[in-house]
């Protein structure tokens, strides 16, 4: 739903030894706010699948006290030490995730972007490695499919585009999400912006006065 131009973008450069780049996917939970957390596993591993992310590069966590939910924002600790602990695992040298705002508004997902954050301002990020945010925008962008373009460019310095034959794949690869196909996902994926675009934002830490 959200990071397909970036992951396709990727693996678009990777196609020759020089400039091969590596993708892992970490999702912090499994799904299991409606009892379908199975299903959406596999639902996720097929759909990353399509994208050209294969099964031994997807890692799923499922963690007691990170449970999937609208309501709940997960410790800024406990998610910071998962993260890192994949980054320094997989000698990841950028993580990508979202913003403070999460895309949706999704408390899991803001979680995420706090877990970065805590890793930032505790100086535990590792030694060559950077974090990138995805940036949200406001409602009538987000629905504005291909004519966010040009003022994704004029206000973005990092703005990754799909082509068409990307634009595809990342649908095929979001109706391998079955159970979450409800009438209005089926919006999203002709409407949304982030299946076409994502503007990234580095993730710096913050100043003593901030």
């Amino acid at each position: 739903m959200f990071f397909a131009p970036t992951i396709q973008q990727i693996k678009s450069t990777s196609r020759h030894p020089e400039t091969f780049t590596d993708i892992f996917i970490l999702c912090l939970s499994i799904g299991d706010f409606y009892k379908q957390g199975n299903v959406r596993k596999k639902e996720l591993i097929q759909s990353c699948s399509i994208l050209g992310v294969p099964l031994g590069n997807v890692f799923i966590i499922q963690h007691t006290k990170m449970p999937d939910s609208p309501h709940c924002i997960w410790r800024d600790d406990l998610v910071g030490r998962i993260i890192l602990k994949y980054t320094n695992m997989l000698s990841a040298d950028v993580v990508i995730s979202f913003d403070e705002h999460g895309v949706s508004g999704h408390p899991n997902h803001i979680s995420l972007f706090n877990g970065l954050s805590y890793l930032t301002d505790e100086d535990l990020v590792p030694v060559g490695c950077r974090f990138l945010v995805l940036k949200t925008v406001n409602k009538l962008r987000k629905y504005c499919s291909i004519f966010d373009f040009p003022l994704s460019f004029c206000e973005d310095d990092c703005v990754l585009i799909s082509s068409p034959l990307y634009i595809l794949r990342a649908q095929k690869a979001m109706t391998a999400h079955y159970s979450q196909l409800v009438w209005f996902r089926w919006l999203y994926i002709l409407f949304s912006r982030y299946m076409i675009i994502n503007s990234l934002v580095e993730l710096k830490k913050k100043n003593k006065t901030d």
